[in-house]
């Protein structure tokens, strides 16, 4: 896997975030991103932004699953009352 602000800069990956681009159309608008980073990376920024807009977080592992901050914040408090 390669850092995002090696294939981007960061201001790209502002510009991304703050677009929320939905198709390689919209995506190829940003600037910074070109034909070939299109190519490259394209299907792959979409995907993470569907994902993340589906509630999917980062974590360590590669494949993360949508987070429940409530459930989160039930299983905490809980596991502070068995202390």
């Amino acid at each position: 896997m390669i850092a995002a602000f090696i294939v981007l800069h960061d201001t790209t990956l502002d510009a991304i975030c703050q677009a929320q681009p939905r198709t390689i159309l919209d995506l190829r608008q940003i600037s910074g991103i070109g034909e070939k980073k299109c190519e490259l990376y394209g299907d792959e920024i979409l995907d993470a932004l569907r994902r993340f807009s589906d509630g999917e977080r980062a974590t360590k592992e590669w494949h993360a699953k949508p987070s429940n901050p409530s459930q989160e914040t039930r299983e905490i408090a809980g596991a502070r009352t068995h202390l």
